[in-house]
């Protein structure tokens, strides 16, 4: 196997196969490339079976992509253990499920259909949105199955639900769903990991075959395991002990999906002895980029030092830009887009925007769609698109013009109990009588055809809100949304964004009638987008996404807007390691870059942010590194009173001594309060919830004001 291509590190990735090795990858390093070429060392040079080499990634993308490359570099086709961690699951399970005298063609839902299974349980035992949302049930659901007593408890002994006293609404959604599951021979993704790793710690004559079938392990993304995959790496490869680690932990960015950055950054003490080869010349980006990255990454203290290097270079690859709001950022954005089309010979499909939130796609959107853009949203849909944005739109139409396609997008949302038998009457009449279905309703209400309290309430609705004359239309919409029950609806899902999309969706009404545009002409506008969108679907064009959308991609040009306190990094933050997987966060958008990088905020956001300040994140970097297109640094651009506010909020606030003393349940002194207890801290803004014993209610103090008692 010829390995000129490769440098020292990879050579030595690919040829040390024995033993627990872990592989700290930089991005950029040629990560995916060496795994494969390693996956073919094994095969080609020393004889391994495909079939006891077992390679595991979080994606099919990324398995299939491995499978693409191993296959037009050797030929080799079908490799039944290059998967994701769920593939290997459901092979598996397809195995030994009997154990669980569970049928072999057991079946598998999607979160869609869990949500169809939840609706019914509700449904049937009377269950609203004021009790529980679905949203909170399938977290309670994912939380309870991180044990795996629910397996035996349910899954193999069918318990009957009078036998349970149940102390919440969520544990007994949760009993009705797992009988549902067993009744019904179900497993839902949390399940095959969970369930592989039960038998496997059941059933010892399971487990040794397994374990000796695997003879060598590799797990690509290890950063990114959450403590289930974590301990299914380490049984399968207990017994033969060739467990292959590949990562970096300054992309750790999941911890929201479960991912511990202490599982790479301990193998070497969990798994011991260990190898550790760490990768660090970067094959994709700018020295410039590479500079920025390094800078400020390095103000992480929970990681593994190392500096990333290059060969590449680009004569000013990296620019900032300060901008007065939402708006003019977003034309500044599309100036750039334009001059690097015309100058430097960029394509579309070139350019990638990244933000950190779906709240400030809309500006960009807008801006791109004006200036005739061609873009697409990726790991999304465009903000017009999205389903409960066209049944906005749809409603509007309905108090409007009442057509047949809006008739139908709106009747049965929120359900109303209109089937497919109840739509054939109502069409069939408006057919004989040449009338639109909206008054095919009303006649079938009136004659009786249709008997449905829901169905008559929403004609109700509609007409009385269809008259009305002076007031805002932007009101009388919040009413109508009200009455009709769209939101009560999404508030039952659980699904804050969709709300979120909801209230920007009234917010952009509020703001056509500031700018004097009728409704009339908002809709027709949003039509013309839509069509726009359609035209463009195939052409090349500027990709859209969030940071966590475009992990594990690269684009020649990068832009990376809203860099603003409470935006990027998020308000959402609250200690010290949410900032550090933040700041990890804010890393891999920087690194998607190889040619241009593009940084910009702006003063005064109409996205939720708690300050409108320049992000801290570019005071990590800082001003060395970055530089406007008229040559000003970056501490000059932006406001005098920032790097201040920023350096001040940055740190904990404590100092060392209290850093290392306050904790919750600690007993505390104030000089008028008197004696209390920690209730909980706040890392970011130097604050701790204090029950005082001479008070009924809490206090929030500065922690800098309360003595410690030992």
């Amino acid at each position: 196997m010829d390995l000129t291509d490769f440098n020292c590190e990879q050579k030595k990735a690919i040829t040390t196969t024995e033993g627990y090795i872990r592989v700290i990858a930089g991005a950029g390093t040629g990560k995916t490339k060496t795994l494969t070429s390693r996956y073919i060392y094994l095969v080609k040079e020393m004889g391994i079976s495909k079939n006891n080499i077992l390679c595991v990634t979080f994606t099919n993308k990324a398995a299939n992509e491995m499978k693409h490359r191993i296959y037009n570099m050797t030929g080799l086709e079908a490799l039944p253990y290059v998967c994701t961690f769920h593939s290997f699951c459901v092979k598996f399970l397809r195995e030994e499920v009997h154990f669980l005298n569970y049928p072999q063609n057991f079946q598998i839902i999607d979160e869609h259909d869990k949500k169809d299974i939840l609706r019914r349980i509700f449904n049937e035992n009377k269950i609203t949105s004021s009790s529980t949302t679905f949203k909170e049930v399938i977290n309670y659901i994912i939380q309870r199955k991180q044990s795996s007593d629910y397996i035996r408890d349910h899954l193999i002994i069918k318990n009957k639900r009078k036998d349970f006293h149940y102390q919440t609404i969520l544990e007994k959604i949760f009993h009705i769903y797992v009988e549902q599951q067993r009744q019904n021979f179900i497993f839902d993704f949390t399940d095959l990991i969970q369930v592989t790793l039960y038998i496997l710690n059941t059933k010892k004559d399971i487990r040794d075959k397994w374990q000796k079938k695997i003879e060598y392990l590799m797990v690509d993304e290890f950063q990114d395991v959450n403590s289930s995959e974590y301990a299914l790496a380490s049984i399968l490869s207990d017994y033969h002990k060739n467990l292959f680690i590949v990562g970096d932990p300054d992309q750790t960015i999941y911890s929201f999906k479960g991912a511990n950055i202490n599982n790479i950054l301990d193998f070497h003490r969990t798994h011991s002895p260990c190898n550790d080869i760490t990768l660090k010349t970067n094959y994709r980006s700018s020295k410039e980029i590479i500079a920025v990255a390094n800078s400020l990454i390095k103000k992480n203290k929970k990681r593994i030092k190392k500096d990333l290097t290059t060969e590449i270079s680009s004569k000013g690859s990296v620019q900032y830009a300060l901008l007065k709001d939402d708006n003019i950022e977003a034309d500044w954005i599309v100036r750039q887009i334009k001059n690097l089309i015309k100058n430097e010979k960029i394509n579309y499909k070139d350019i990638a925007i990244l933000y950190r939130s779906t709240a400030c796609q809309r500006f960009i959107e807008d801006k791109l769609v004006s200036n005739k853009i061609p873009y697409k949203v990726c790991s999304g849909i465009n903000f017009y698109s999205r389903k409960e944005i066209k049944d906005l739109l749809s409603y509007i139409h309905m108090l409007f013009d009442k057509a047949d396609i809006h008739f139908l997008r709106t009747i049965n949302f929120p359900h109303r109990g209109i089937g497919a038998k109840r739509l054939d009457i109502i069409k069939k009449r408006a057919e004989h009588d040449k009338i639109s279905l909206f008054s095919s309703l009303k006649k079938c209400l009136l004659s009786g055809e249709i008997v449905s309290k829901p169905a008559k309430d929403y004609v109700s609705i509609i007409e009385q809100y269809s008259n009305y004359t002076h007031t805002k239309f932007s009101d009388i919409f919040d009413a109508f949304l009200n009455e009709i029950g769209v939101e009560e609806n999404l508030r039952l899902d659980g699904d804050q964004e969709r709300l979120d999309n909801v209230a920007e969706f009234k917010r952009i009404l509020i703001q056509c009638e500031e700018d004097d545009l009728s409704i009339q002409n908002f809709i027709q506008d949003v039509a013309l987008l839509s069509d726009l969108d359609k035209e463009d679907k195939e052409k090349k064009c500027v990709y859209l996404m969030t940071v966590h959308s475009a992990k594990g991609l690269e684009f020649p040009c990068v832009f990376i807007c809203h860099l603003m306190e409470g935006i990027f990094p998020s308000s959402q933050i609250s200690t010290d390691e949410d900032m550090e997987e933040e700041r990890r966060v804010m890393f891999v958008a920087i690194t998607r870059a190889k040619k241009y990088l593009f940084l910009s905020d702006n003063c005064m956001s109409s996205i939720y942010c708690s300050e409108d300040r320049t992000s801290r994140f570019l005071y990590d970097i800082g001003s060395k590194y970055l530089k406007d297109l008229k040559g000003k640094t970056f501490i000059k651009t932006t406001t005098s009173n920032d790097k201040q506010y920023i350096y001040k909020t940055q740190n904990s606030k404590l100092n060392k001594n209290q850093q290392n003393k306050i904790k919750k349940g600690m007993h505390v002194n104030h000089r008028i309060f008197g004696d209390g207890t920690v209730l909980s801290i706040n890392i970011i803004e130097n604050t701790a919830t204090i029950q005082f014993d001479d008070f009924e209610t809490q206090r929030t103090m500065n922690i800098d004001s309360l003595f410690f008692r030992e």
